[in-house]
């Protein structure tokens, strides 16, 4: 407790957290309300004004206005999380250090975590990594592993030393630590694509957990849907759906909660593997109920809110994160897509997702590819003897000055089977489609000006090295966010 709170104001602080630690929110938020009205300039009392406001009174929803709040509580503790009033820019984050104040840390903390669950991976994890101390998030992973082995390492040896004895209990508690740490090195090892590490890792953890008795840190649930993944990156099917309807959860033996998330998220996966394996048909029916299950959250806060900015607010920050409605949309409107069939339900797939994503170049990416599907299925027709023959209009000139004019016979357009005019069929066209590829090219990131072109071979020419420079960086920017597995 601070030493400037007078007598009344520290019992206030303390009812508060009193009642807080009790559960009792609405006593706690009353308390805080108080507390506000008496020290309206202490950063302290109104982060955790807000939060009580955010989490009793919000039903965790409006975590916008949350996070305004924080940003007021930062600069009052002259610490503010963005270098300028402007939010939008990613390069005016600020992250603070470990050494900063306890509240400060908080308060960062508490913003970096709600940008997660609103899926702000880049932000959360520049702020994440600004409280642990590393330099900057975009570092390579060998560089953030030595002070994470340092810590364990510390961490290992405490129990060590006479003049500082450490509980068992805690010493225990470590050790089990290192269970769930391992089955994120794994999954890790899964997005890189170190299928062989990957493989090691798996077959160690099966052996540890079958000799392990304590669930206080159970990771087998975690660990099969990554040896699910593992099968299906190795391209073995039929281990893939075996291990996947093992996963599937029991109503008898589930909460509905976890039933009504974990059942989408396997019936996705599925969908992924009966694709990959070629069975377009079983795909669409495993993704079909997949939807059926997140659907009724989409619809539930669609009534609340109209626009896509006030849906995402109106939802519940936990209920957000655990909501992959969005993202089996686009898998489906991919399969349907790439299965060559349906290039038109694809497209009204991929332009539900676009207006909850639109700042994914992928996703006008993939919608071009539909608009074009739609008026030009294949490029067979182009290679007949009439199309090659009807591109040559005529021959003007005689001689060396013979010059032959040709012309781009791309035929008529390919007309709907339905014969009806909805939005969607409007929009499917090709003057739609460049606008999707004028909004995916101004999405991509630009390269820098001063490429580094030290690592190509010295006997290439300029043109070589620039070339391998660049396509070094653009492999850099790669992100596997197509067809993603789940686990």
């Amino acid at each position: 407790m601070s030493e400037q709170y007078s007598p009344g104001e520290a019992t206030l602080a303390a009812e508060a957290t009193d009642y807080y630690s009790r559960s009792q929110l609405g006593s706690c938020f009353s308390h805080m309300k108080k507390l506000h009205s008496m020290r309206p300039a202490d950063p302290k009392v109104l982060a955790n004004m807000a939060l009580i406001e955010f989490i009793h009174q919000n039903n965790m929803t409006c975590s916008d206005e949350y996070l305004s709040q924080l940003r007021k509580a930062a600069i009052l503790a002259c610490s503010p999380i963005f270098v300028t009033g402007d939010s939008d820019i990613h390069a005016a984050l600020r992250p603070v250090s470990p050494t900063a104040e306890q509240s400060i840390i908080s308060i960062h903390y508490n913003y970096a975590l709600v940008l997660f669950y609103q899926r702000q991976y880049v932000r959360s994890e520049r702020m994440i990594a600004g409280l642990l101390g590393i330099a900057t998030a975009d570092a390579s992973p060998a560089s953030i592993e030595f002070p994470l082995a340092y810590w364990l390492q510390q961490l290992n040896s405490s129990g060590e030393g006479v003049g500082n004895p450490v509980k068992v209990e805690v010493i225990e508690m470590l050790r089990e630590i290192a269970r769930p740490l391992r089955v994120f090195r794994l999954r890790a090892c899964l997005l890189t694509g170190r299928i062989r590490i990957a493989q090691e890792e798996a077959s160690q953890l099966s052996q540890s957990s079958n000799t392990s008795d304590d669930k206080s840190w159970d990771t087998s649930k975690s660990l099969e849907y990554a040896r699910a993944q593992l099968s299906y990156l190795q391209q073995d099917h039929t281990k893939t759906v075996k291990r996947l309807n093992t996963l599937l959860p029991s109503e008898s033996t589930s909460s509905p909660t976890s039933v009504e998330w974990e059942s989408s998220l396997v019936w996705n996966n599925l969908s992924l593997t009966y694709f990959r394996a070629g069975h377009l048909g079983l795909a669409m029916l495993e993704a079909r109920a997949a939807l059926r299950r997140t659907k009724s959250l989409a619809d539930e806060a669609t009534t609340s809110a109209t626009e896509v900015r006030r849906l995402v607010n109106r939802t519940p920050l936990h209920q957000l994160s655990a909501s992959r409605h969005y993202e089996l949309l686009y898998n489906t409107g991919v399969q349907l897509l790439l299965g060559q069939k349906h290039p038109e339900t694809a497209f009204n797939a991929l332009l539900t997702v676009v207006k909850a994503y639109p700042r994914n170049p992928r996703l006008w990416l993939r919608l071009a590819e539909c608009c074009v599907k739609v008026h030009r299925p294949d490029n067979l027709n182009d290679w007949s003897a009439e199309s090659r023959a009807s591109c040559l209009l005529r021959a003007v000139g005689e001689g060396a000055a013979r010059k032959l004019i040709i012309g781009a016979d791309v035929g008529p357009p390919k007309s709907s089977s339905t014969g009806s005019t909805s939005t969607s069929e409007a929009n499917l066209s090709l003057e739609f489609a460049v606008q999707c590829l004028r909004n995916a090219a101004f999405l991509l990131p630009r390269p820098p000006i001063d490429l580094d072109t030290s690592t190509s071979p010295p006997d290439q020419l300029p043109v070589d090295r620039l070339r391998s420079a660049l396509l070094k960086w653009a492999a850099e920017q790669a992100r596997p966010t197509f067809l993603c597995f789940r686990a």
